[in-house]
């Protein structure tokens, strides 16, 4: 099997990581970037799929059974929320002394800073909320 002309549109493959001497291959792109597509050909192939989406929404359904996992997800969601809060602050802490000049580290500034605030860490484990 040919993984690489599957590969490309945005998705991304991690090729080869094994495990007992057995390819283990993670997908990863945005919505609508053949990640679905890419996986079913896998599986066509033989290959086991693992639907992590599908293993993240179980955690969210029935967190007291999942609970280790539950908390950890949800810890990661605070590092997010702590992260974004500094990042908002540090905004408003950059507009203030030097308004929409050009940043320190050769950014755009002020831009830049307000484009990086729409990037989460963990989408996955917010996008579960509106699927359940």
């Amino acid at each position: 099997m040919d993984w690489r002309r599957w590969i490309g549109g945005g998705v991304s493959a991690t090729i080869p990581n094994m495990f007992h001497g057995v390819p283990i291959i993670g997908i990863a792109g945005g919505i609508g970037s053949g990640k679905s597509h890419i996986a079913r050909l896998f599986g066509e192939q033989g290959c086991v799929v693992i639907d992590s989406d599908a293993q993240v929404a179980e955690v969210y359904r029935d967190p007291e059974a999942h609970w280790d996992l539950y908390e950890l997800a949800e810890k990661l969601v605070d590092l997010e929320y702590h992260f974004q809060r500094w990042r908002f602050g540090h905004l408003k802490t950059v507009e203030r002394i030097i308004g929409f000049k050009r940043g320190t580290g050769g950014t755009a500034g002020v831009p830049y800073l307000e484009s990086v605030l729409k990037k989460g860490f963990f989408p996955e484990l917010l996008a579960v909320r509106t699927e359940l």
